[in-house]
């Protein structure tokens, strides 16, 4: 689509009538969904009629449609983009939602139906597939999407349908004989609040055999859930439809008042149940331990060599494949100018950030590998690095984000690497805002994020190492420790300000946001190529795949000073232990690489058989 209004960043679901993109729109960067209606799927009068009730559904909890695309290569609708997947995506997460977070889905839901009765429009496939999420601080909105075969009310003895059409699994009997009415989309909303509340559908099967059990066999509730919730779902899913609620309002109601006699706080919703505490017993290898000089507090491997900092001191030496010791005797020493805050491993040495305790100066300092022993350094001193707000490099070039907070302004300095030469310096286009963090993506973009706690967001704007700003985007929730991983250049993970045990993995192309209950808030997060692993400095240790699923957790005796990554599958781990601090070299491939491919395959399957329509 070179010529439209709109640049398609990826695909994001396959829906019955054509494909969902995610879009850029070249003039505002506002991201938008572009759903493809194919004409031999989808006829002019049903596209058309899809576009009217949609323009007219103006509702928080409906997806909005803001116009039409026409282009050669089809016709699409304009869409609000929801960066949450669906509800069906967050069912197969397989982690339980809170019973708060479940019922105010459903609320949010059966708030969309009421106001789409209130125009006289019936749904008629009401499916988690068909509710879109956008990320709300601390939980989901939901948004009804796909009317592409709602009907008018009237409609119901006058247009014959040709058959039914819809989903089987949510489908109220009367919709098998091709009537649908309020009652229909209701009872589609029953089936979907037994499947939150039991963790399966009352019914399964092939189509035929789900017709004849909605149509002829009694819902099996169970007697273990709480009273009026039992009831909610008795009502919904009668067989007759002047039996069930009156109206979306009416059962909005029952489920508002269930959640008030189970007191469920809607002001504070917690969004997953507690997990587990991680397992105490060891969950890896232990390949070597060596006895350290003093606690260390920065850890890292760059090539062949190993890199150890404490205070204003740092000890280097050769530790290779073949010499995985370590000896206090051969460590080498740099003496820092200031108190050592950041180190950062690079291919021809290594790069460090210290700050004077005199004058409160940053400093970059860039350490060349002259041979493995040996090191010649390069040092900068810049006296706007007072302000200094974030670093982030790539192979060839780092970037340093500055605030001049008596100017209202933050600004952007581009340095080549390994020379620390300063190529550029721009001032961000934003204004009032403050560069909490900045991410390199690849070496030629990376993010500079705007953390906002007053207004509960965070902006994402990329930036190019030529020094040009483009994309700006926008999640509704506070996050800090954004980090990217270098094996999935668009993936990162970032902590909930407002809720540090819980966990955001963002992909960025196309945009998808995807909530991870933790166990412990991290002070270490790694990447690495079966996704990452979580620290804290009390020594527990969590391991997630790029999907977002938990594969293990395990305790590190003595607490954690410092982490590095050594290998795919092999980490350094300096410990804090008395009366000797260590470093331990972990394997952690022998207890999980056959849990990593199970569960990374048991995630792309139930991926793929998951559309956003």
């Amino acid at each position: 689509m070179d010529r439209s209004q709109y640049r398609i960043l990826g695909l994001i679901g396959q829906g019955q009538f054509g494909r969902v993109f995610c879009a850029i729109d070249r003039q505002t960067g506002e991201l938008v969904a572009l759903k493809e209606l194919e004409l031999t799927r989808f006829p002019t009068h049903k596209f058309l009629r899809e576009f009217s009730y949609l323009l007219t559904l103006r509702h928080p909890h409906i997806v909005a449609c803001t116009g039409i695309e026409y282009h050669q290569t089809g016709r699409y609708l304009v869409m609000d983009y929801c960066e949450g997947g669906t509800l069906r995506d967050l069912i197969n997460f397989h982690r339980q939602l809170s019973l708060g977070q479940k019922l105010k889905l459903i609320e949010n839901i059966l708030s969309g139906l009421a106001h789409a009765h209130s125009y006289n429009i019936v749904h008629c496939d009401v499916k988690p597939e068909n509710i879109l999420l956008t990320i709300k601080p601390g939980t989901w909105q939901a948004k009804i999407s796909d009317f592409g075969i709602a009907r008018l009310r009237e409609e119901m003895s006058n247009s014959p349908t040709g058959g039914y059409t819809g989903s089987p699994a949510y489908m109220a009997p009367e919709r098998f004989y091709g009537k649908h009415s309020f009652a229909s989309d209701l009872y589609a909303v029953g089936i979907i609040l037994f499947e939150l509340l039991v963790g399966k559908r009352p019914f399964s099967g092939y189509p035929g055999e789900l017709m004849t059990a909605h149509l002829s066999k009694v819902v099996n509730i169970p007697e273990t859930l709480p009273p009026a919730l039992h009831s909610i779902l008795e009502i919904a899913l009668r067989k007759l439809p002047q039996r069930r609620f009156k109206s979306a309002k009416e059962m909005l109601k029952a489920v508002h008042l269930a959640g008030q006699s189970l007191a469920v706080n809607y002001s504070s919703v917690r969004v997953f149940l507690a997990s587990s505490s991680p397992q105490i017993s060891p969950k890896f290898k232990l390949i070597n331990q060596f006895p350290l000089p003093q606690k260390i507090n920065h850890l890292a491997v760059g090539g062949d060599i190993l890199y150890l900092g404490m205070e204003d001191k740092l000890y280097y030496q050769p530790f290779s494949q073949s010499n995985l010791s370590l000896d206090s005797c051969s460590l080498k020493l740099v003496h820092l100018d200031g108190i050592l805050i950041k180190l950062y491993p690079h291919s021809q040495g290594f790069l460090t950030l210290t700050k004077s305790p005199l004058s409160q100066l940053y400093q970059l300092g860039y350490f060349f590998n002259k041979s493995s022993l040996e090191h010649q350094s390069n040092q900068i001193d810049l006296p706007h690095l007072k302000n200094l707000s974030s670093l982030a490099f790539s192979e060839n070039w780092l970037t340093l984000a500055t605030s001049e907070l008596s100017l209202n302004e933050t600004h952007f300095h581009f340095l080549k690497l390994p020379s620390l030469t300063l190529i550029k310096t721009l001032k961000s286009s934003l204004i009032d805002r403050t560069i909490s963090e900045l991410v390199i993506l690849n070496n030629r973009h990376g993010l500079a994020i705007y953390a906002d706690s007053q207004e509960n967001q965070t902006l994402f704007q990329l930036f190019t190492r030529r020094g040009s700003l483009g994309l700006t985007f926008s999640l509704a929730t506070y996050l800090h420790s954004i980090t990217s991983n270098p094996y999935f250049p668009y993936l990162l993970f970032a902590i909930e300000a407002r809720n540090s045990m819980l966990g955001v993995l963002i992909t960025l192309k196309p945009l998808k946001v995807i909530r991870v209950p933790l166990q412990f808030k991290p002070d270490f997060i790694i990447g690495q190529t079966w996704g990452f692993l979580l620290a804290n400095r009390r020594g527990k240790v969590s391991l997630l795949t790029e999907k977002g699923q938990m594969l293990e957790s395990f305790e590190v005796d003595g607490g954690i000073s410092a982490i590095a990554s050594r290998s795919e599958f092999k980490v350094l781990i300096a410990t804090s232990s008395k009366p000797q601090p260590l470093l331990n070299l972990i394997d952690l491939e022998m207890c999980f690489s056959k849990k990593i491919n199970s569960q990374t395959n048991l995630t792309s399957l139930t991926s793929s058989t998951s559309s956003i329509v």
